[in-house]
């Protein structure tokens, strides 16, 4: 794998300048304003974000000599008792779902949908605690952080909000179920389910582990009939159309940035300079 320029996390770390290193660590960090990622979640952030592996150990000790009361402040997530075993036959086996209302004081409420058999909604009910205490949470204070900056009383700014934050939204919630997916599950010889691998592997490998693939398939034409009856596209759009073109002319006199929640409020003080 060298050949191909593919290290291990040990070599990788010992091959990294010091700087490098701990500046890969920090820029995860910068993500985290809680302190609610554990240094697992921080080498998988990394790993997603640059392809580069560290190893746990140089990890938890960069995070630790950043930041010495992170790991006390953290919720002890991973020693929650769950006590019902989840079963399932293969992919979309069965679907679970369930709203989120914790971002709704932001405007955004969220409804999830997870595909494994769940007792009492408890597959969906574990997935939002991961939701809130790895992502919510730090979206908030993010909000929270720079709100001042813009005035919703005035018109334009509301609408530019309305449409800059829910592209912010969504676009972190792909990357955090993106690197949900990707990470990888401890071997645990009592699950029924598979382990020792990622949810993406477990989708796509699924006859290797004697699972059936359970959807079924469905007319997307009546699906899209019936989404226009309800509004269609419509009820994804929190802005009147004339203000979205407004918005979106905006967003490129400011030169069309790349959107990251550590400079979104920047992105706002620019527009409100150029308005």
């Amino acid at each position: 794998m060298t050949d191909l320029g593919l290290f291990g996390s040990s070599v990788s770390t010992a091959r990294l300048a010091d700087k490098e290193k701990m500046q890969l660590v920090l820029d995860q960090m910068a993500q985290d304003p809680l302190s609610r990622q554990g240094p697992n979640s921080v080498r998988e952030g990394i790993l997603f974000d640059t392809g580069i592996k560290l190893t746990r150990e140089y990890t938890r000790n960069a995070m630790h000599l950043q930041d010495p009361t992170g790991a006390a402040s953290r919720e002890p997530t991973a020693k929650k008792v769950h006590k019902a075993q989840l079963v399932a036959i293969g992919p979309h086996h069965e679907w679970s779902a369930d709203g989120h209302n914790k971002m709704s004081a932001l405007g955004f409420p969220i409804w999830g949908i997870h595909f494994l058999r769940s007792i009492h909604n408890i597959t969906i009910e574990r997935g939002w605690a991961q939701l809130r205490i790895k992502w919510v949470d730090n979206m908030k204070a993010f909000w929270e952080g720079g709100a001042s900056l813009y005035h919703p009383e005035i018109l334009r700014e509301y609408n530019l909000v309305m449409w800059l934050w829910p592209k912010l939204l969504q676009q972190e919630l792909n990357n955090w179920h993106e690197h949900q997916n990707m990470h990888k599950i401890r071997f645990d010889k009592e699950k029924k389910l598979p382990s020792r691998d990622s949810l993406n592997t477990f989708m796509a490998e699924y006859p290797k582990y004697h699972g059936e693939w359970c959807l079924q398939p469905i007319d997307r034409e009546t699906i899209k009939q019936l989404m226009d009856v309800l509004g269609g596209e419509d009820l994804l759009q929190f802005i009147p159309e004339e203000a979205l073109h407004q918005a979106q002319e905006i967003y490129k006199m400011i030169g069309a940035p790349n959107l990251t929640k550590i400079v979104f409020w920047c992105h706002m003080t620019n527009r409100i300079s150029c308005t």
